[in-house]
């Protein structure tokens, strides 16, 4: 049969040329070419071919048809719908952290004040804190520090070397501080310096419990941090002791904010009394490159309406401060045989980029001190309860900083008392050991004329030279 197709494939007539079309031989009659196939129709698709082999489907399957969802006129999904997520509720984070501090003085006396029975002497503090946050949800934080401070020293730890418990104030229930010791020059104590909780309530936020408060604007002489205020010389400031209070305070459009707190004072036995208690309102205005504070209310034994201003004027910085105030011993109104007194600070600070250096210069006026070295110790035994540590009217005082390195910075400051002209001034290094470890070196050094056996004759010239050593660590 092959060799007989052959024959005939020989014998037939002659295929028309590749450029010439012509009639369809007669054995390809009933033939359909491709060209002819009618206009409605589509070419079949090949079918896919299937794999072989170690591949190839069980026989179970060879006559199983796959599903086409067009085919039955239903649509094809467009995408696989996700997962319904459940919201997450976000993670409360807190915090536990301590600290420890610890601080040695020489105190060299002036020889004529070792003549009236003054030796030498030293200092030892060591202050130890438990420091606790804990985000109690969206809008509640706690604040928790608790302390224990151990120190031996000649008087109380005033002034330039205060520590936690050596803060007298009238806004610390005593009922959360406990005497370990007390006596022949050493001092213990264990207590509680924070414990707040604070609300964020939309435009409002709540504070309640012990917390500092500050409302200076100054840097030396604050005389407006009615609240256990720091002293000009003091060599540590890293925690202001707080007082018991309730503060709320919001933001009124877009420059504005306004703020009152109430401050719960006790008398000498550590029972409440008005006359030493607080409430004080704060408004603030943000306008000229510079916030404008007022502030209005009562404090411990007296009343005070005052404000302050802290802001920019190009490469310099001003800052001030001041009130008047009205003595109220008991609350009951104004004592008429105290008078009124002002009191006012102010002066310019500037900031380099050499070094991160840094210095402020600052004056002084308090109407109510003392207008000549005779009558300072009169006046010390009128001061109001969380006065300024000033006998005098006039001080003028300036402080100084510079990174020597990135691990050394130095410090200074000097105050005067500008009516009798004595002062002091101190200067140290600090040495950053590790990242929250410090450790610091420096003297304060006095001047002015020293004391008799019955009077004083300036502020500072009784003041012992002073040589410290402090270090300060996080953990």
């Amino acid at each position: 049969m092959t060799a007989a197709l052959l024959v005939a494939l020989a014998l037939g007539p002659a295929a028309p040329d590749s450029d010439e079309v012509g009639e369809k031989p007669a054995w390809l009659e009933g033939v359909e070419s491709w060209d002819e196939a009618p206009p409605s129709q589509e070419p079949s698709p090949e079918p896919t071919p299937l794999p072989e082999g170690d591949d190839a489907p069980p026989s179970w399957l060879e006559d199983v048809e796959t599903w086409d969802p067009q085919a039955d006129g239903e649509p094809e999904p467009s995408e696989v719908p996700a997962a319904r997520e459940e919201p997450v509720p976000p993670e409360r984070t807190g915090t536990v952290t301590g600290a420890i501090r610890l601080v040695g003085a020489f105190l060299r006396q002036r020889p004529d004040v070792r003549e009236l029975g003054v030796e030498d002497d030293g200092l030892l503090a060591v202050v130890g804190r438990i420091i606790a946050t804990q985000e109690v949800s969206e809008r509640v934080e706690f604040e928790f520090n608790a302390f224990v401070d151990l120190s031996r020293a000649p008087s109380n730890l005033g002034g330039t070397f205060a520590t936690t418990g050596s803060f007298e104030t009238p806004y610390r229930a005593p009922g959360l501080t406990f005497a370990l010791w007390d006596g022949n020059g050493l001092q213990g104590q264990v207590g509680i310096d924070r414990a707040r909780v604070h609300v964020d309530a939309g435009p409002v936020a709540l504070d309640v419990g012990r917390f500092p408060v500050n409302y200076a604007t100054t840097t030396l002489f604050t005389v407006n941090d009615v609240f256990a205020p720091f002293s000009a010389t003091a060599i540590n400031r890293a925690f202001k002791p707080g007082v018991d209070a309730v503060r709320a305070g919001g933001s009124i459009g877009r420059n504005g904010a306004l703020e009152g707190t109430a401050v719960l004072g006790t008398d000498e036995h550590g029972r409440v009394a008005w006359g030493r208690s607080a409430m004080l309102l704060r408004p603030s205005v943000v306008a000229l490159e510079f916030e404008w504070s007022a502030i209005g209310g009562k404090v411990a034994e007296r009343w005070i309406v005052g404000g302050g201003l802290q802001g920019d004027l190009g490469r310099v910085g001003i800052r001030a401060e001041g009130h008047l105030g009205v003595p109220d011993r008991d609350g009951d109104g104004h004592d008429q045989a105290e008078p009124l007194h002002g009191r006012v600070a102010a002066g310019p600070n500037l900031n380099f980029a050499w070094r991160s250096s840094t210095i402020a210069l600052e004056y002084a006026y308090l109407s109510d001190g003392a207008q000549t070295p005779s009558g300072y110790l009169a006046h010390f035994g009128e001061r109001f309860p969380d006065d300024l540590p000033y006998l005098g009217q006039h001080y003028v005082g300036a402080n100084t900083g510079a990174e020597f390195t990135p691990l050394l910075r130095g410090v200074a400051v000097a105050i005067v008392n500008a009516a009798d002209g004595s002062g002091t001034a101190g200067a140290f290094l600090s040495y950053s050991l590790a990242d929250e470890a410090d450790l610091a070196l420096g003297a304060y050094v006095p001047w002015g004329a020293s004391l008799t056996p019955t009077a004083l004759r300036s502020e500072f010239g009784a003041s012992p030279l002073v040589i410290f050593l402090q270090t300060q660590a996080y953990f």
